[in-house]
């Protein structure tokens, strides 16, 4: 068996750039540059030594690669340069295997996972 419970539904802007006038800060909202209509809360923040990555649930959309975030906080900006859909998933039972769909229960959303961490 394999289930577990969709707790967030969000998605990861990788920046290649710079984040100027930063950091984004939890929970901060955010919008599209020139179109704040297009909105999101920030759910998560992480780095390597390649990229910056923010975790973005998103509240109304949709996203593009080449949009400007706008941090409401302290206008915190970034350019996006990819965008990875995501889930977080807790009560894990089993495992979910690459190229192998699965369904919500409730809702009958329908996913294929690309990677499982």
């Amino acid at each position: 068996m394999n289930e577990g419970k969709v707790v967030q539904v969000y998605q990861r802007f990788r920046i290649d750039g710079d984040i100027t006038d930063g950091p984004f800060t939890m929970n901060e909202t955010v919008a599209k540059q020139g179109a704040p209509s297009i909105t999101g809360v920030v759910y998560g923040y992480h780095f390597d030594e390649n990229y910056k990555y923010l975790d973005v649930r998103v509240t109304a959309g949709p996203w593009a690669i080449t949009d400007t975030i706008v941090g409401a906080t302290n206008s915190t900006t970034a350019q996006i340069s990819a965008i990875e859909n995501r889930v977080q998933v807790i009560d894990l039972k089993g495992a979910f295997v690459d190229n192998i769909p699965f369904k919500g229960y409730t809702s009958g959303a329908t996913a294929t996972p690309t990677g499982f961490i």
